[in-house]
């Protein structure tokens, strides 16, 4: 939408009908002088009002061949959902038929103007819109040039005071000059080829110099700045890429014996203290191997005894004797060992963190091996970003420089942090091919960050030029569709 032009000044005049004179003349210069169809539209909807009081000013075009609501009083966008634009859009093109003043007003006797004689059909659709816009007075005035209507003015009055007839009289005289300004405001802006025929035109030669000054001269001095503003200028130049959150430490809760995950005593995020009991792994298997071994060395008990009430007639049978013995201690110490074993039923958490593995709940009833881990604990103090550069970027980062982090559960806010390590390896991932993970760490504990958050992560590598930049590009484009060739 257009500026608004300044205050209109009526000067030193005391009658009404000079100051509607003045008004009415400042109003007709402006329009011729208005330096675009959208000015000139603006001041239909709204500096109007210095020559006609009313509560709102719709204007509707007739330009092009099409009907177009072109602007609204104080609304420099137009609700076009609203039940009052789309009756005034079916307005629109019935009232193109409109070539004089139109005044309807609500039945009672305080309307103070008679409605004119009109068509039926409309006169229903002005009575529509009267009636859905809640509107006491409703005037609509054809802007008429040479027999052309290029629009038409539909002026509302809500309220008191109703329309002054000498008002609406000093509009009809000047509607034909507000007319010829927006159909000659919409030709120059859409008929350039028309307005090429007015005025003289000069010798060829100047013509041609005329054309190169605007043609070539002036773009060729134009790229030459840009060009040099782009080698010359240093800019401020960071590289980076996607970044995760992850902990730098792994630390996990291993099974130590085998068995079944009988119950699960923390979930996915809960914080956990070093020692916390984590699960409990079901004992009765272990019970049983204890028991089928206590009845094992009773069964060997029993068998020595037996053997060494029948040496006194079978001296032999104290060595048989001695044998089992030593498959009693044996078994007595296996047995041992599944009682030691009882104390690791039990998983605890080897550091204080929060528990990271998914649906640790799910777990129970799980056979795990002994070794095997059962879940991932993550430090808070542990938590770093892992930045991961592509490959044509990494010679530029080195430890120590900036690095600003936006995750994407606040992208506004920044972690302001330095490089720690750069991985001395290239890794493959999904959508960025080759990069190089840098480390970058937090000071201190940052309490809303959890692991596997993602973000973006700028590492500030010092200043460059805009054509440096835009040349290793270009460079590196040429290099790839020459070993095509």
């Amino acid at each position: 939408m257009a500026e608004r032009p300044s205050e209109i000044s009526t000067g030193n005049v005391d009658s009404p009908s000079e100051r509607l004179a003045a008004i009415a003349v400042e109003l007709t210069a402006r329009v011729a002088s208005a330096g675009s169809l959208e000015e000139i539209c603006f001041l239909l909807t709204n500096d109007l009002r210095a020559l006609v009081e009313f509560d709102r000013c719709l204007l509707i075009t007739h330009l092009g061949g099409r009907s177009t609501i072109a602007a609204a009083t104080h609304q420099p966008v137009l609700d076009s959902k609203s039940p009052l634009f789309r009756e005034l859009a079916g307005l629109s093109g019935t009232i193109t038929r409109v070539d004089k003043p139109v005044v309807l007003g609500t039945t009672g006797p305080e309307t103070p103007l008679r409605e004119e004689e009109t068509l039926d059909s409309i006169h229903a659709a002005l009575r529509s819109y009267l009636d859905l816009s809640g509107a006491r007075v409703l005037c609509c005035l054809p802007l008429v040039s040479n027999a052309v209507i290029p629009g038409h003015l539909i002026i509302e009055y809500h309220g008191d005071p109703p329309p002054r007839k000498d008002e609406i009289a000093a509009l009809v005289k000047i509607a034909p000059v507000l007319a010829s300004g927006l159909l000659a405001k919409w030709t120059v802006e859409n008929k350039p080829g028309i307005v090429g025929l007015c005025g003289a035109r000069g010798s060829w030669t100047d013509r041609w110099k005329a054309g190169m000054l605007a043609y070539v001269m002036i773009p060729a001095v134009v790229l030459a700045l840009m060009l040099a503003a782009a080698f010359l200028i240093p800019v401020p130049f960071s590289v980076g890429g996607d970044t995760i959150i992850e902990s730098r430490d792994k630390h996990f809760a291993f099974v130590k014996v085998g068995g079944l995950i009988e119950r699960v005593s923390v979930r996915q995020g809960s914080r956990v203290k070093q020692g916390e009991v984590l699960a409990e792994l079901d004992a009765e298997e272990l019970n049983y191997k204890i028991k089928k071994q206590e009845r094992s060395i009773e069964l060997l008990g029993n068998e020595m005894e037996r053997l060494h009430r029948t040496a006194v007639d079978d001296p032999s049978r104290l060595a048989e004797r001695e044998l089992i013995e030593l498959r009693r201690k044996s078994a007595q110490a296996e047995l041992d060992f599944l009682i030691w074993q009882k104390q690791f039923l039990t998983v605890h958490a080897p550091v204080d963190g929060v528990v990271v593995t998914k649906d640790v709940k799910a777990l129970a009833g799980k056979r795990f091996e002994a070794g095997q881990p059962f879940c991932e604990i993550a430090r808070p103090e542990d938590l770093v970003a892992f930045i991961y550069v592509p490959e044509d970027r990494i010679l530029s980062v080195k430890a120590g420089q900036p690095v600003s982090i936006y995750l994407n559960n606040d992208p506004l806010k920044p972690y302001r942090l330095k490089v720690a390590e750069i991985s001395p390896r290239a890794e493959v991932r999904p959508r960025l091919g080759n990069v190089f993970k840098v480390t970058a760490l937090f000071p201190g504990n940052p309490p809303l960050l959890k692991v596997g958050m993602k973000g973006l992560g700028k590492i500030g590598i010092g200043t460059t030029t805009i054509g440096k930049i835009v040349t290793s590009r270009l460079a590196e484009r040429w290099h790839q569709v020459l070993i095509h060739f």
